[in-house]
């Protein structure tokens, strides 16, 4: 959630896509690490140097977001594992939701990640936002700054209680998509803002548990109203 570097795998210079769209949301929520977007059919986007694949990356980054085809991912997950990458986002669909086969590409992905250690946001999710850093790793845009954590499974209901934060002026210190949650989940993400320092207070949209007595653990030990 306060990454240094960054690279966008898919990144694009097509207005319609999601590469595109998510690239310029880091650029414009006022990011100031250094970005790398992946592609190997382009020399540059948004005034930003290409790199063609992930084994091109000279530095370890602190966060990977990927925005490619789902059967794409966990070549990539391993290339950025081998690279030293230990954070990602999967904004990328058809995984789980789409049925068995998708059930099996996501378990497959999750393996890649934990080989090399990898945390995992996603995948089928509209990334995060942390404006208090900056860093928007996803969609919409919000730069609203304020006090407490949105965690949503839905990324149409998280951007509808952005928005209506930024209505209201409440703004929020950081907004995170789950998506289908193979990794990273509402109990992993209650520990963490339990203790973050810009967050007083939690707010959660779920539509399933993961692990329920993890999850009931970390609403125990929260040190923060939920």
């Amino acid at each position: 959630f306060e990454p240094y570097s960054l690279a966008v795998i898919g990144a694009s210079n097509n207005p319609k896509k999601f590469g595109h769209i998510i690239l310029k949301n880091i650029l414009d929520s006022g990011f100031r690490g250094k970005i790398f977007p992946v592609n190997p059919k382009e020399r540059e986007i948004l005034g930003q140097s290409c790199i063609d694949s992930p084994t091109s990356l000279k530095e370890a980054v602190d966060l990977a977001v990927l925005v490619i085809p789902a059967e794409l991912v966990p070549k990539a997950i391993a290339e950025c594992g081998q690279r030293g990458v230990r954070g990602a986002i999967v904004i990328s669909s058809g995984f789980r939701e789409t049925g068995e086969k998708g059930i099996q590409l996501e378990k497959f992905l999750v393996s890649e990640a934990r080989r090399y250690g990898m945390r995992i946001v996603g995948p089928n999710c509209q990334g995060i936002n942390n404006p208090h850093h900056p860093v928007c790793a996803g969609w919409p845009l919000f730069t609203h700054k304020g006090e407490m954590a949105i965690l949503a499974q839905s990324g149409t209901v998280a951007a509808a209680f952005a928005d209506w934060c930024s209505l209201d002026h409440l703004g929020f210190s950081a907004l995170v998509s789950m998506g289908n949650k193979a990794d990273v989940d509402e109990a992993d993400l209650i520990d963490y803002f339990s203790d973050h320092q810009g967050t007083r207070g939690i707010s959660l949209y779920v539509e399933g548990i993961s692990r329920p007595e993890k999850f009931l653990n970390a609403l125990k030990s929260c040190r923060k109203p939920i």
